[in-house]
């Protein structure tokens, strides 16, 4: 297995300047600490699945024994010579020569799968928003529409030394309200252990001044361009596994501009969805909504904020892809193209705790 790896990684935020320079610097700050606290997430999920893999391959030894899986390498080494079927065929003559059946290495192979998809769920995926009873709001709606005020991007890929780099591509415009990204990733030498990431985050925002003090309810609308995902797999060794995510969640950002404690982030899933393939092909292409539909998606700050401060408010969409593989090629794509519609505030009463 090729430990090898390579990453990459690059922001830029401008919340704007119409509340001043000190405003803005605390606000790129704000903004900075939430994409800091995303790639510690991110690099931390990817060193669980680097150990959980190197649990199962020492394992995997222990049930072929050290020859079988030289054999094994070799049939890897001659992928370029061999046709599909012929590796296949030949790689399952080495477990029948050793006299291990492949029910007994799926039977292995999967609790180290499903450590896997919970750690990947847990990147990819949002649970639903747990919305406990709270007083109506009184004050009014204050809603925010292109041209923004602001912007932010950040995105982050790492690798094993097969697969080629992520493709990636940005939507972001402050003056229409687009918004989103495009990943691509793949690996097509299904050699015997390879590791692709990619998560890009795009955001717009507005400075916002609560009209009484406590928290914020908040929606973001989004109009969708595209929204197509899909990808492709395929065995080409005959008892080949991969563990693959893709997903998209809304986003919002709320920031004091001065008071650094008063901040919250708050997420809603837009898709997400975790598998593995064991021993088969698998392909798919789908659509989070369809072109044109609006989505509305609601926030409520846990943070507090006062009457009259500077609160910056950013919408944004944190888009990723993952992919963990042994023995299979793999193609995916995930198009997140969307128009950031509005931002819709309004402030609540602080509740009064006896």
């Amino acid at each position: 297995m090729n430990r090898k790896r390579k990453a990459a990684g690059k922001s830029q935020s401008r919340p704007g300047t119409t509340r001043g320079a000190a405003a803005e610097a605390r606000a790129r700050h704000a903004i900075a600490s939430v994409e800091r606290d995303a790639s510690r997430r991110n690099k931390q999920a990817a060193k669980e699945l680097e150990r959980i893999q190197a649990e199962y391959r020492r394992e995997l030894v222990r049930m072929v024994g050290p020859g079988g899986m030289r054999e094994l390498d070799v049939l890897r080494s001659a992928r370029s010579r061999l046709p599909r079927s012929r590796r296949i065929k030949r790689s399952v003559a080495v477990l029948e020569k050793i006299g291990v059946d492949k029910a007994r290495i799926l039977e292995l192979r999967l609790p180290y799968l499903n450590r896997a998809r919970k750690i990947l769920d847990g990147i990819t995926a949002v649970a639903p928003l747990d919305l406990p009873y709270h007083a109506p709001c009184d004050n009014p709606w204050v809603t925010y529409r292109a041209p923004f005020g602001g912007y932010s991007w950040a995105y982050a890929w790492e690798r094993t030394s097969n697969p080629p780099n992520p493709v990636l591509e940005r939507y972001l415009d402050t003056q229409t309200g687009l918004i989103g990204s495009r990943i691509e990733i793949e690996e097509s030498s299904a050699s015997d252990y390879d590791f692709v990431s990619a998560a890009y985050y795009t955001g717009l925002s507005a400075w916002h001044t609560p009209l009484s003090t406590g928290p914020l309810e908040v929606y973001l609308v989004f109009e969708f361009n595209t929204s197509t995902y899909s990808g492709e797999i395929n065995d080409e060794f005959g008892f080949s596994d991969c563990l693959y995510a893709q997903g998209a969640y809304a986003e919002l950002l709320a920031a004091d501009a001065f008071d650094p404690v008063q901040r919250d982030t708050v997420k809603s899933s837009m898709y997400g969805f975790t598998e593995f393939s064991w021993a088969e092909d698998d392909f798919w292409l789908r659509q989070i909504a369809a072109p044109h539909d609006m989505h509305w998606y609601f926030f409520r700050t846990a943070a507090t904020f006062q009457q009259g401060s500077s609160v910056l408010l950013e919408g944004g969409i944190r888009h990723s892809a993952w992919f963990q593989t042994n023995d299979k090629s793999v193609s995916m794509s995930a198009d997140v193209n969307l128009r950031l519609d509005a931002i819709m505030v309004r402030s609540c009463e602080a509740e009064i705790i006896l």
